[in-house]
């Protein structure tokens, strides 16, 4: 299914940047990552980080359901935004934790992205420290420790691509 998705994916970022006329260059100078990058993307190689799709999204003037071809009902909340993608807001007070203890399928992959203060990220002997913007991509199985040794609290979005 993750394959499905990037081929869908790179469908997508190919069909709207050619309806914008853009290079492939020029995208990747206006997103911040490189015309290489891109073309893996569109070519069903490559799965951007959170913060690459949320960047794209922008650049192309589109939102990142536009992109990823998950278009729905505004009216009706929903946080599943594909059987396969699981998403949802992590809020973490200053000295609070979770674990990410939920058993995941083989080839699962999870990741954050954050967009209010700085979020440390442990997975087995790797520790990464997100200011807002940024975001990482994790082996759920290594049980990532998700940590907010700040001042203020953290807003992040969490996922998981099965």
């Amino acid at each position: 299914m993750k394959e499905d998705l990037r081929h869908h994916l790179g469908q997508q970022l190919r069909r709207l940047r050619s309806d914008r006329r853009m290079s492939l260059r020029v995208l990747g100078h206006d997103a911040g990552c490189s015309a290489s990058l891109l073309s893996q993307i569109e070519n069903g190689r490559s799965f951007p980080s959170v913060d690459l799709l949320v960047r794209l999204a922008g650049s192309l003037g589109v939102s990142t359901d536009d992109l990823l071809g998950t278009q729905t009902d505004r009216r009706q909340p929903h946080t599943d935004v594909r059987r396969d993608l699981l998403l949802r807001a992590l809020v973490l007070e200053p000295g609070d934790r979770e674990v990410s203890d939920q058993m995941a399928e083989p080839g699962t992959v999870e990741f954050v992205y954050v967009a209010e203060g700085h979020l440390t990220v442990s997975a087995g002997a790797d520790s990464y420290v997100l200011a807002p913007g940024s975001s990482v991509q994790l082996d759920p199985m290594r049980c990532p420790l998700y940590l907010n040794q700040s001042d203020s609290a953290v807003r992040a979005v969490w996922g998981r691509l099965a």
